[in-house]
């Protein structure tokens, strides 16, 4: 649909709603599309699952929440992977910190729980992220314009 003039701010536009900020199959879309809005929308989302499923992961052996957190909660980190080569240096540190948080919260391991454990059970974050970024980048064409 092409407009004619500024965007008005909030409302809609010839029966289309515009909206700052969009969730779509576990991404927020919103203008800037950084690193950090995913991680809020993210976090939300992995406190509810985990607030869901609270007995379970009380009663579950930390084998089958790593299995729980890699087939529910990581996808959506996944999801993200792509614009982690994006961010700036802290807010891919922020990136890894906020899944490891998670992951530990959702392992019902201590939060002093050395990094090395849980990217063990994880993988290594970084790498992982940037091997995402290439494959993005050989599917579909480089991505350096929205630096």
């Amino acid at each position: 649909m092409i407009m004619d003039g500024p965007l008005p701010p909030h409302g809609d536009t010839r029966g289309y709603p515009l909206v700052d900020n969009y969730r779509y199959l576990g991404c927020a879309i919103t203008p800037s599309l950084l690193l950090t809005d995913q991680v809020k929308s993210i976090g939300g989302k992995i406190f509810y699952l985990r607030g869901q499923l609270a007995p379970v992961l009380r009663g579950g052996k930390t084998r089958f929440n790593a299995s729980l957190f890699r087939t529910l909660a990581f996808p959506l980190y996944r999801l993200a992977f792509p614009l982690y080569d994006l961010a700036g240096r802290s807010d891919q540190e922020s990136f890894r910190i906020a899944i490891r948080k998670q992951a530990r919260a959702f392992l019902g391991v201590p939060q002093n729980c050395p990094n090395r454990i849980i990217e063990g059970i994880l993988g290594d974050l970084g790498p992982m992220a940037l091997d995402v970024c290439k494959a993005c980048d050989s599917l579909l064409g480089s991505r350096n314009q929205f630096k």
